[in-house]
């Protein structure tokens, strides 16, 4: 298996290099470890975020994922509202709610295999494989990335998408390789790397963190051909090569954001993203100590999740193949949510309306009778339900015959048409009926 066997003496060679060191490091911060950042970044065998961070042993949080895609918050549940048990909001709560993390940094790459695929099934949707968790993922948090892609193909290079958010702040804009300079599937790459932002404001966990500006979101994408990264900038709508020349302006454009949504001008400290914009861009290829740090001192996640594939019926699937992948054949968010709740809503709508229909009945039967309901109950129609009536009888409370006579005009026929049959079918006599004050007309 030599895969395995260059795994296997990859850790010898970090036993006789650099583990002495590394212990150190790991007793340093054991009991106090002070990461400032959570780093969201691709699978990829090529992206190596410790190294092209020179990140230290307890500086950030790395979350792995095909994609480095966060599902936005209404993706989760029939209804959009259940809570998610997946890695990614996961490790945000662990992060910034649980361990006070200042920045949520989310990095996108060239040639991404998983965006790759995202654009593929957009073009060709017979390529689905209902049976592929990764087809579901990508195709489910992919859906947002390939409207925006469709409009930026559309409209003009320089003219910018729109990304929203419920918070003023973390809504803006971006212009998209105003040069054409990358392919359509690095185009794609770049809008879902913004896309993660807005999902991750959805959050409802971050919402007191974001409106406090007590935490930052940013977006780096990192071209693995060139060996250089791009960070999003926010007043200049693009994403902006960093270097020497650069490093510093981005800096500043941080600290001069209004970071605090309530009026007042507090900064957060900056030393994760300083810390990353300032490093060092040359990297010697024989450096055991810096690759053996991506292995040893990054948190990392494999979150190879499948987007709820499992509630969707093979029909439903099967005809979805078919179709393409547009605004008018998935829904955006959970595909289903819509027709849950308007079914819901049809069935509560078809309840109440019988009701009402059942009461009205009731009510005007009810009104008919009056009370009239008591008849005698020494004759063959009487039953249990009874009370003590003028006449020193026994009345019952059923009618006779209730079915089989016409409408009465009044109170007074109902009795009379159930003394009149009554005194005919032998259950009471006429003078009975008579001393209750009823009038018999045979």
């Amino acid at each position: 298996m030599p895969g395995l066997h260059k795994v296997l003496n990859g850790i010898i060679r970090f036993r006789q290099t650099v583990r002495a060191d590394l212990v150190k490091q790991f007793e340093q911060i054991r009991d106090n470890p002070n990461p400032t950042a959570v780093f969201f970044t691709c699978m990829d065998s090529r992206m190596l975020p410790a190294r092209f961070t020179q990140s230290q042993v307890g500086d950030m949080f790395v979350v792995r994922n095909s994609g480095n895609m966060i599902p936005h918050a209404q993706n989760y549940g029939m209804s959009g509202f259940e809570v998610s048990v997946t890695t990614e909001p996961a490790a945000l709560e662990l992060a910034v709610k649980r361990g006070g993390i200042k920045h949520v940094i989310v990095c996108g790459h060239a040639d991404c295999k998983a965006i790759n695929t995202l654009f593929n099934l957009h073009q060709c949707p017979k390529n689905f494989d209902p049976e592929s968790p990764m087809d579901h993922w990508l195709r489910r948090h992919g859906f947002t990335s390939i409207q925006k892609l469709e409009n930026r193909l559309k409209s003009d290079p320089e003219k910018p998408l729109t990304f929203l958010s419920d918070f003023p702040y973390f809504s803006f804009e971006a212009v998209i390789d105003a040069k054409n300079e990358f392919n359509v599937e690095d185009k794609l790459s770049q809008i879902n790397t913004l896309q993660q932002l807005e999902n991750i404001a959805s959050h409802g966990f971050l919402r007191e963190f974001l409106e406090s500006g007590t935490v930052n979101l940013h977006a780096m994408w990192f071209d693995i051909y060139t060996g250089n990264m791009f960070m999003f900038s926010k007043p200049r709508k693009m994403f902006v090569l960093v270097d020497e020349e650069s490093v510093e302006g981005l800096i500043q454009e941080m600290a001069d954001l209004p970071l605090n949504l309530t009026g007042t001008t507090e900064p957060t400290p900056h030393d994760a993203v300083a810390n990353i914009l300032t490093m060092n861009g040359t990297l010697s290829a024989d450096d055991n100590s810096t690759s053996t740090m991506e292995f040893s001192s990054t948190v990392s996640s494999v979150a190879f999740t499948t987007s709820t594939a499992a509630s969707t019926s093979a029909s439903s699937t099967t005809t979805d193949l078919l179709m393409p992948v547009t605004s008018k054949t998935i829904e955006e968010g959970s595909p289903f949510s819509l027709i849950f709740i308007s079914t819901i809503l049809f069935i509560v709508a078809i309840l109440i309306i019988g009701k009402i229909v059942y009461s009205y009945r009731w009510k005007r039967k009810t009104q008919m009778l009056g009370s009239a309901r008591w008849l005698p109950s020494n004759g063959p129609n009487a039953n249990a339900g009874t009370r003590r009536g003028g006449g020193g009888a026994v009345y019952s409370a059923m009618p006779v015959n209730m079915m089989d006579t016409p409408r009465p005009e009044s109170r007074l026929d109902w009795e009379r048409q159930f003394f009149e049959d009554d005194v005919l079918n032998g259950g009471v006599t006429e003078e009975q009926a008579n001393h209750s004050g009823v009038t018999l007309k045979f």
